[in-house]
């Protein structure tokens, strides 16, 4: 499971180069939501790296204050907290 998804990542760079920059308008703004600090830091590091915005809510109530007041191109959550 883990290795399928490194060998389909793609850089924002390489999606440029296959669909043209109009397809894809950077930055856009993430939404993770996860209680898992660890996940937290490995999530912005990559999107941050490729140029997203990412905000982070650590329970399900705060990502729908979120949602509610804020506009989001993605949302990542975590299925399994307690909350949701």
């Amino acid at each position: 499971m883990g290795s399928s998804c490194v060998q389909d990542y793609h850089s924002a760079d390489e999606l440029r180069g296959r669909f043209g920059s109009a397809e894809l308008s950077m930055p856009g703004r993430i939404l993770a939501v996860d209680d898992d600090p660890q996940i937290c830091r490995v999530l912005h590091a990559i999107l941050a790296k490729e140029g997203f915005e990412v905000l982070f809510a650590r329970k399900g109530a705060q990502a729908l204050e979120f949602i509610r007041s804020e506009d989001f191109d993605l949302v990542i959550a975590d299925l399994n907290l307690p909350d949701i």
